[in-house]
């Protein structure tokens, strides 16, 4: 291994290349809001589940032959819908995040591809 290969390197200029990476972000703005929205929704509706079973437990609590299944059916059928619609919901950010960060990269290396054709051969000599 050559001595001078520094795998832990950190970049001359930090806050320029973040920067740089911030104006690549930038065109998909609206899109990471969105699902940044999204996963507060999906959170709040995983964290739900806990409540109602609780109060799908409260109901069951009521002793011997006073226990209204209705209403503990009822909050377990509540339970699957908030968790399954978090899953979708976790699902489609995923799928966001993806495709965001495919097109990102596209655009990068069609950056550094423009950037390589650029310069002259000399350079490559």
């Amino acid at each position: 291994m050559d001595k001078n290969t520094n795998r832990n390197a950190k970049p001359k200029d930090r806050k320029g290349t973040l920067l740089r990476l911030i104006r690549y972000t930038a065109n998909y703005k609206y899109i990471m809001i969105l699902a940044l929205f999204l996963c507060l929704v999906s959170n709040v509706m995983a964290l739900t589940g806990p409540i109602l079973a609780g109060k799908a437990i409260a109901e069951a609590e009521a002793g011997v032959g006073q226990v209204n299944f209705s209403r503990v059916l009822y909050y377990a059928r509540l339970m699957l819908i908030f968790y399954v619609a978090s899953s979708l919901i976790t699902l489609a950010i995923n799928f966001i995040m993806m495709n965001v960060g495919r097109k990102i990269g596209q655009q990068m290396r069609t950056d550094v591809f423009n950037k390589l054709m650029k310069l002259p051969v000399r350079y490559f000599d």
